[in-house]
């Protein structure tokens, strides 16, 4: 028989804490966790149960909420359809794939940015050859024009 008077520790309170957080996780009820920390400490289900309810739950009660949030998750798991886990495996698949595709495209876009400047280098070059041979060509032109004014007038002063 359980008859343990005696106060209450910090350790007692911390094991009381844990064990019934780590139950709710686990979607077990409050009062497994009572019991199995009654076991422990030689107290009764009863007595732990008060001493959560009347003073532990108060400093570790955040933890409790949270605790739920894992037993909530895994009782929506257990309704996931086999549908759900290939659609999901389909569209994580797809992803990785994406990433794959992305870094891909990455890659070659910086290739053809590296292209795009090297290749607008030499049309610069190539526009300011033009340029040179243009003006080239125009001053022929106009020795050409002036060497036949010439010889047009010498002919005229030939006859």
């Amino acid at each position: 028989m359980k008859t343990r008077k005696d106060a209450w520790t910090k350790e007692n309170d911390l094991l009381l804490a844990e064990t019934v957080n780590r139950y709710i996780q686990e979607g077990r009820p409050q009062s497994a966790a009572f019991e199995k920390v009654g076991d422990i400490l030689s107290r009764t289900s009863g007595a732990c149960g008060y001493r959560w309810n009347a003073k532990v739950r108060k400093h570790y009660g955040g933890s409790t909420a949270a605790a739920r949030e894992p037993a909530a998750l895994k009782e929506k798991d257990k309704k996931i359809s086999m549908t759900d886990c290939v659609s999901f495996l389909e569209s994580y698949s797809q992803g990785e794939r994406m990433e794959v595709e992305n870094s891909q495209l990455k890659s070659r876009n910086k290739a053809l940015l590296e292209k795009n400047r090297s290749l607008t280098e030499k049309l610069k070059a190539v526009q300011n050859k033009l340029a040179s041979v243009e003006k080239e060509y125009r001053t022929i032109v106009t020795v050409i024009e002036q060497a036949k004014s010439m010889t047009e007038t010498e002919k005229s002063m030939i006859h």
